[in-house]
């Protein structure tokens, strides 16, 4: 199933569900206290309470991580890019044609004298691990960037970005990453809800 269809079918249930629903979730998630000393990586003001609850529509394992474990997975995977002083924000749960969670992260990176300050990462949950070393929880699955050039316009990896409508013989692999770019205006404005502030220079 497309991964839109499937947050939409998702989103739906939510609001049949109601209240019930919601304080399960709120039950079986962590909060978004602090980050401890040891976990510098965290925005004080992350959000890891993500929506739809992971084990709705899976059976929970010892390999399913939670959403502080792809925190720290994305960290690394980031660093691993290049990625500078990351900070992750915000992450969702997502299933479909992948199982994971979507980490939304600032920092500094730059690839070709391009700058980019905001990332997607999506990582792994662990429900497909059976399948082999490449689903495994805490792999990574698909990369975004956003920056923006001198002039105040939107720069994308990868490249062209998600506006770009390719022709009918144009055939672009990079254009599937934007499957993943889901609630595309919080991802646009993540640097500016959650600012770097003196006590994380």
């Amino acid at each position: 199933m497309h991964v839109m269809e499937r947050v939409v079918r998702m989103s739906v249930a939510f609001a049949v569900g109601g209240t019930a629903m919601a304080a399960l979730a709120a039950a079986s998630l962590p909060s978004t206290a602090a980050p401890e000393k040891d976990q510098p990586y965290l925005h004080p003001r992350a959000n890891l309470v993500v929506w739809p609850s992971p084990g709705e529509d899976v059976e929970i394992s010892g390999t399913f991580i939670s959403p502080r474990a792809a925190a720290d997975s994305a960290t690394l995977a980031l660093m691993h890019r290049g990625v500078q002083r990351p900070l992750i924000c915000e992450a969702r749960w997502i299933a479909g044609s992948v199982s994971g969670y979507l980490v939304d992260a600032i920092g500094d990176l730059t690839i070709e004298g391009l700058h980019y300050s905001v990332f997607r990462i999506g990582i792994r949950d662990g429900a497909e691990a059976q399948y082999g070393e490449e689903f495994c929880a805490g792999s990574e699955f698909v990369f975004i960037a956003l920056g923006w050039d001198s002039a105040g316009a939107q720069i994308w990896y990868p490249p062209p970005g998600p506006d770009h409508h390719p022709a009918e013989d144009e055939s672009l692999d990079e254009l599937l990453a934007y499957e993943f770019l889901l609630d595309r205006e919080a991802f646009e404005t993540l640097l500016t809800r959650y600012a770097r502030g003196a006590n994380n220079e």
